[in-house]
């Protein structure tokens, strides 16, 4: 996939600035003719035009109704018709076709990496944001919200929630920035958000809120709605509070369950995670300002839930179901260890089995004490408690895991981050899915692991990342989601595979198609590998500790962070990002065999060899005149290439006509006694039909071999009219003059069926020839052939005249 230049970037900038074109805007035209466009599958910057010119016959560029951008151009026979695109035009890809022949189709896409748009466009200079959650509204086909961790001031303090939102499907320059209303309480900061849509619109968030410093003063984790893309924020309802050196509350995740057809109970209602850090006596004993992160602490992971306003379901909002440990352990402090950090949860859909109820929840976690990544199940408003849906015993482990270093390379806090997603799709429904960063290939990789069976066993783990094993460059931070329509499962991840020194970073995206089995990845973010600086009071660089990503009816939204201002974190979104496998610069968007660089929408089509090259579904042909509609080009067409597969009017596919003038002479016709060369094979007269029949006389005594005969329409050379000799290597043998019985063709000195079997036998089927050939022209015209078994049928069975006699 390529990267976007800078005077893309800069183009995309202007524009999402309202201004009207781009730098260096470019004219891409295609070809309209009978009946192709061509080129197919154009990419476009915004600001760049496409020009469709017409080459042949009446047709039009009409936009389909499935395209976010609409233009009609009408018929036209001649001429050229502009449209040019914009980045207020929307994602995209546009679909168009021809109003007279809607089998004439083609699409516009924009070139890879348009839409990173910037999320925050109202931060200051020098101020930090990242850990960066979106979703889209499950109420319309382009609303989106961001929310993220802002530092509103260069240093650590304070802590805000930014809070985005686009109406018109993130495009650049359409977000509107503000920052989250504080929830009260007399917490003055606030991190760590979590977002996910109500079906009705409304957006449930979570996130982690204190009071400054952090670690020594108050936290908790709050719930708190938001009605709709740009909404109003409802009152928020604490879900945990912390108490100033006893607990830290930190790391809420939120998931709304949007399956309609889940049981009602279910349907919109919000789930929670959280981690809870406990203080064990040391207080800080390392000295770094975290007083939860020492040999002595502990930390739990807990979940609860809340119903829609109104019900069904036992705690509506505001009201909250109890608070329930998942799990609980030390959290492992010292060099090169963790503490526990943010959890990751999922819901089962209307594909739910027996062993996983619809409307249940799956949550996945790594264990700093176990060095192990661990996922666990429940269902509590049906009962079930966790472990019971993994094996009865608890969580169960999925894949033991080298931890990333706390620091990586250049000074990066690495987050041990872990994503769980259920498959709701078509493909696997049921599967159960974790993918985690790892250390086991001696640097930091994305692993992924699958169970069929609702999390109770795994199969061996995968490597999702697509760089050489062990090369020594990161990978991190993964966050997943499946598409419930398709069943792709896609991750985001921080990856560091095009910097061989493993300091810079890009934000790439991985696909599966067929449940996790085999995985391609892309560059997600457009400037390549950007330094990760960070204004932090500590002077530790940081990118965050996760990633946001959203599967919805309108598609993969994602969020990510990054530095390619030079100098601080901003956050992006994107909905674009497929890979190029073969490297032909055409991604699987629009490259419809990315395995063969030589087939992409740019390729040349080698026209009648039965290969779509460039991809607009059809192989290409050569067309050549037939200007006598007999269904043959004529010889003399060097033939015209035609993109479209479909030759216009009096044009076709076939050549080898030696005469385009008359309909009865091509090679598909038949040749009879006239002097002319009807099957254009370049021979005259040759195999005709109703020539008579020659036989051999190679003694040349007068007399031919009845076993050697040819058709042809004057007598050849050396055979004869007649077919009477009994010996044709003996000239001395005369005529048989055997003939006895004219019609005895088996010689048995009678007339009847066994006459016509043998002469049947004889004529078609490579039978003996009759001792007398005489006795087989029953009709007593010189020659053996359909003609004798017609006399002899007529004579037999209709009352016809006898044989002629001998």
């Amino acid at each position: 996939m390529s990267k976007v230049t800078s005077r893309s970037w800069l183009a995309v900038c202007l524009l999402g600035l309202g201004l009207g074109g781009s730098v260096e805007a470019t004219i891409h035209t295609v070809n309209v003719g009978n009946f192709f466009f061509n080129p197919v599958n154009t990419q476009v910057m915004p600001g760049d035009t496409v020009r469709w010119m017409w080459v042949g016959g009446s047709h039009s560029t009409t936009a389909d109704g499935s395209s976010p951008k609409f233009w009609d151009s009408g018929v036209m026979g001649s001429g050229s018709y502009d449209v040019v695109f914009l980045v207020s035009d929307g994602p995209g890809p546009f679909p168009y076709h021809c109003s007279v022949h809607p089998m004439m189709q083609d699409t516009i896409f924009w070139a890879p990496g348009v839409f990173n748009a910037r999320i925050n466009p109202m931060s200051l200079p020098g101020t930090e944001q990242f850990d960066v959650e979106v979703a889209q509204s499950d109420a319309s086909m382009t609303d989106v919200t961001a929310l993220w961790t802002e530092m509103t001031n260069p240093g650590f303090s304070p802590s805000r929630v930014g809070w985005g939102w686009s109406m018109a499907a993130g495009s650049p320059g359409t977000w509107t920035h503000m920052i989250k209303p504080l929830p009260g309480a007399g917490l003055t900061d606030e991190w760590h958000p979590s977002i996910s849509s109500l079906l009705t619109g409304t957006y449930m968030t979570a996130t982690a809120t204190y009071s400054f410093p952090p670690y020594t003063s108050n936290s908790a984790v709050v719930m708190t709605p938001v009605t709709g893309t740009g909404g109003t924020w409802l009152p928020a309802t604490p879900l945990m509070t912390g108490t100033a050196g006893v607990n830290w509350m930190d790391y809420p995740v939120v998931r709304v369950d949007d399956h309609p057809t889940n049981p009602p109970q279910f349907v919109n209602t919000s789930h929670f995670v959280w981690t809870e850090f406990i203080e064990g006596g040391d207080l800080d004993a390392d000295g770094d300002g975290n007083m939860y992160n020492d040999p002595a602490d502990g930390c739990r992971l807990w979940y609860t839930f809340s119903n829609p306003p109104g019900g069904p379901g036992p705690f509506p909002w505001p009201g909250v179901g109890p608070n329930t440990v998942i799990w609980a352990g030390p959290v492992m402090a010292g060099p090169g260890a963790h503490i526990m950090q943010r959890p990751s949860i999922d819901i089962v859909g209307p594909v739910g089995t027996p062993a996983m109820p619809s409307g249940s929840i799956y949550t996945a976690w790594y264990d700093p004490g176990m060095a192990i990544v661990f996922i666990d199940a429940s269902n509590l408003m049906f009962g079930i408690p966790f472990g019971a849906l993994t094996g009865g015993a608890g969580p169960s482990p999925v894949a033991p895991c080298i931890a990333l270093p706390q620091v990586l390379n250049g000074g990066i806090k690495a987050g041990t981050t872990v994503a769980v997603a259920v498959d709701n799709g078509p493909n696997c429904p049921g599967n159960v899915y974790v993918a985690w960063a790892d250390m086991v290939t001696g640097d930091a990789d994305i692993m992924f692991a699958r169970s069929t069976d609702g999390g109770m066993t795994w199969a061996p783990f995968v490597r999702v990342n697509s760089d050489p094993a062990g090369n020594g460059l990161d990978q991190w931070l993964p966050s997943m989601s499946v598409d419930d329509v398709s069943g792709e499962i896609t991750i985001i991840f921080k990856d560091r595979r095009n910097d061989p020194a493993n300091f810079l970073a890009e934000t790439w995206v991985a696909r599966s198609k067929d449940c996790g089995l085999t995985w391609s990845d892309c560059v997600l973010s457009d400037p390549g590998p950007l330094p990760p600086f960070s204004s932090y009071a500590t002077s530790a660089l940081w990118v965050g500790d996760y990633l946001g990503i959203d599967a919805a009816k309108a598609g993969w939204a994602y969020g990510f962070n990054d530095t390619r201002n030079g100098g601080d974190n901003d956050v992006f979104f994107d909905k674009y990002c497929l890979p190029d496998l073969d490297g032909d610069g055409y991604d699987q968007s629009v490259d419809c065999d990315d395995t063969n660089p030589s087939i992409n929408p740019g390729a040349f089509d080698i026209p009648g060899d039965g290969i779509d090259q460039n991809c607009d579904g059809v192989d290409a042909v050569m067309c050549y005149t037939d200007a006598d509609g007999d269904g043959y080009g004529s010889n003399g067409d060097p033939g015209t290439y035609t993109p479209g597969g479909v030759c216009p009017p009096g044009k076709v596919t076939i050549q080898g006509d030696c005469h385009d003038g008359a309909a009865g002479i091509n090679p598909g016709a038949t040749e009879i006694c006239n002097g002319i060369d009807e099957d254009c094979d370049g021979f005259i007269d040759d195999n005709p039909v109703g020539a008579p029949t020659w036989y051999r006389d190679s003694d040349g005594d007068g007399a031919g071999d009845p076993a050697a005969d040819s058709v042809a329409c004057t007598m050849p050379g050396g055979y004869v009219a007649n077919f009477d000799d009994c010996d044709d290597t003996d000239p001395t043998v005369p005529p048989c003059g055997c003939c006895t019985l004219r019609g005895d063709a088996n010689g048995d000195s009678n007339l009847n069926v066994s006459d016509l079997t043998f002469m049947v036998n004889y004529l078609f089927k490579g039978g003996a020839a009759p001792a007398c050939l005489d006795h087989a022209d029953v009709n007593n015209d010189g020659n053996v052939n359909v003609a004798d078994l017609t006399f002899m049928v007529n004579y037999l069975f209709k009352g016809g005249p006898a044989p002629v006699p001998c």
